[in-house]
C-alpha cells in the first residue's frame, strides 16, 4: 500500500475516533481540546495526522479552530443541519442506540 494511502487511512480512523468522542460528549461544548500533539501522542499518530482529522471536523462545524488559542468544541445548536445529519448517521453506523435516542429527544 502506498505511504500516502496509509496516512489517509490513519487520518480517517482518528477522525472517526475523535468524532465519536465529540458525539458522546467526552469533550463538552465550548471545551478547549488538548493540544494536537497531546491528542496525537494519546492516539499513537503524528500531529500532522491529528491535524488532518481536526481540520475535517472543523470543516463539518463540530470544532472551531482559534488561531493562537486552541481548538474548541462547538455547541450542538451551532451545527448546521448537514452536520447534525452526519452525526446521527455516524451514531447509527456505530449502532449506538442510546446516543441516537438522546440526539432525537434533545
Amino acid at each position: 500500500m502506498p505511504a500516502g494511502s496509509q496516512l489517509g487511512y490513519r487520518a480517517e480512523g482518528i477522525y472517526r475516533s475523535l468524532r465519536g468522542e465529540l458525539v458522546r460528549g467526552v469533550y463538552p461544548p465550548e471545551t478547549r481540546l488538548p493540544s494536537l500533539e497531546k491528542l496525537a501522542k494519546r492516539s499513537g499518530v503524528t500531529a500532522v495526522t491529528m491535524r488532518k482529522a481536526a481540520l475535517r471536523l472543523a470543516a463539518e462545524g463540530m470544532l472551531e479552530i482559534r488561531h493562537g488559542s486552541g481548538i474548541y468544541v462547538k455547541r450542538p445548536e451551532a451545527l448546521s443541519p448537514v452536520s447534525k445529519t452526519i452525526s446521527v448517521m455516524y451514531m447509527f453506523d456505530e449502532k449506538n442506540i442510546n446516543i441516537i435516542q438522546r440526539a432525537i429527544l434533545d
